[in-house]
Formats: C-alpha cells, structure tokens, sequence
C-alpha cells in the first residue's frame, strides 16, 4: 500500500491501525490506537468486539489532539466486521453509541497519521454530529438453510449467460450477472447469486475439475456465508479456504474438488 497525506476536516474520535513490519517488509497485525480530534480532553470506555468474542477492552483520558495505543490485531481478524461499543464522556454530556468497521475498510491505501507520526489506515467512529448509517446485518443460519431449500426446489431459469459456467474463476458479483437473469428484484439478487454459485458447482463437478474460486466480495458476508455452509457438507468438495489471495483479498472462496 502506498502511503497518502491527507487533512482531517472533521472533529471527532477516530481509531487507527498502524501496520506491524516484518523483516520480510510484509505485515500481519496491526497496532490499534484511540485518536482524540476534539478540542476538549475526553474519558471513553471501549469494547472492540469480533465475532461476539472481545478482542480487547479499554478506559482511558486521551487529551485533545492525542492519541493512545491499546492492542494489537491480527491481519486475519480484520477480515471480519469489528464492532467498536464505547461510553463517552465530554464536558456536554455522555454519550453510548457502537461503530462497526467492515473488511472491505482494509483494502485501502494507507495515510499519514499526524498524531502518531506513521502510516496506516484510520477511521471515524464519533462525530459531535453523527451521521447517519445503515450497517447490513450478516444473514442468521435459518435464512440460509431457507435459502438453500428454495435453490432445490426449483428449476433455474434459462438465460442467456453473461460469463461461461464452466470457467474455473466464477465472479458471483451482481453486475457481472445481473444480465443473465434480466428483471431480478434487490430482494431476490442473493438467490440468484446462489443459484448460480450451485450451478458452477454442479458443472466443475461434471466435469471432473479439480478446482474452482468464486469470487463472492467481502460486504455484509450474506453471499459468503451462504457458500461455505454449501460447501462443508457436500459430499464432492475436499477441502475450502478464504486466504488472502493478491488478485481478490479476502473476497475470494478457492474449492478443491474430489476428482
């Protein structure tokens, strides 16, 4: 990632993670950090929560215009949605509020941190006047076993396909299907992304391939976990992974194929 010097217009409290070096000049953690861009000292309680499991607790005075240092994360669990729970205290009052912050946040460039005089990536989570958000709920396990149950209870369509099924890549994106099924609603976009998913499958099964990636993005992770819990239980898929792949991150699914 290359770095960029950018200029903070906004006032509020901000966290940041500030990449650990390898010798290698590679990284796989993290340093995290609580920024105060307010004009008044502040006194924040925070849980920083991934998977319903804290990562890491704190409480602590941070100064205007300071920062302080308080864990450590790994690379890996910055491929789930963390959630940032906080209580805090300013001359005008307290405030409780939570901040979630996606994967896909770690995909860009790294930036200039004034207050700690390094490179990283760095996000808002409280503003005087907080905007408003409207954060995707991961999909329960009774919505996708729904799911899966309508994908075999009915026939796909027949489209005119936008890309060939029997690639050994599948790019699962909307955009790059939404011409094979023509009309399709947002509220029926993730059925038809898996009833495509299966038929690949199907068909790199058929036809004795020994693997196959779908490309599914990171988002709200509805489209991944759909996939995976397809995948743990069918009888010809040996062995799945979500690794960090340099053409896709960690928005691809690669699949090894009893052959």
């Amino acid at each position: 990632m290359m770095a960029q010097n950018t200029k903070h217009l906004n006032k509020g409290i901000f966290i940041a993670y500030c990449p650990i070096f390898l010798e290698t000049g590679k990284y796989e953690s993290f340093y995290l950090h609580l920024i105060n861009r307010l004009d008044e000292e502040i006194n924040i309680k925070l849980k920083h929560i991934i998977l319903e499991k804290p990562l890491g607790a704190t409480h602590t005075t941070i100064a205007p215009n300071e920062h302080v240092e308080y864990g450590i994360i790994s690379l890996e669990d910055c491929n789930q949605t963390q959630r940032l729970e906080f209580e805090l205290n300013l001359n005008n009052g307290t405030t409780t509020n939570q901040k979630k912050i996606s994967p896909k946040k770690f995909f860009k460039p790294f930036e200039y941190i004034d207050e700690i005089k390094k490179e990283g990536l760095c996000y808002q989570i409280f503003i005087l006047k907080k905007p408003k958000e409207s954060d995707l709920k991961q999909a329960s396990k009774e919505e996708i076993y729904a799911l899966r149950e309508k994908l075999m209870s009915r026939k796909a369509p027949t489209r005119k396909k936008s890309q060939s099924i029997n690639n050994s890549v599948i790019d699962l994106h909307w955009e790059k299907l939404q011409t094979t099924f023509p009309g399709v609603s947002k509220e029926n976009i993730l059925y038809h992304q898996l009833l495509y998913f299966e038929k690949a499958l199907d068909n790199a099964i058929a036809n004795q391939q020994s693997e196959i990636t779908f490309i599914h993005g990171l988002g709200s992770g509805k489209l991944k976990n759909a996939i995976f819990e397809t995948l743990k239980v069918h009888p010809s898929v040996r062995t799945y992974s979500n690794d960090y792949d340099a053409r896709y991150g960690y928005g691809a699914t690669k699949v090894l194929l009893h052959i």
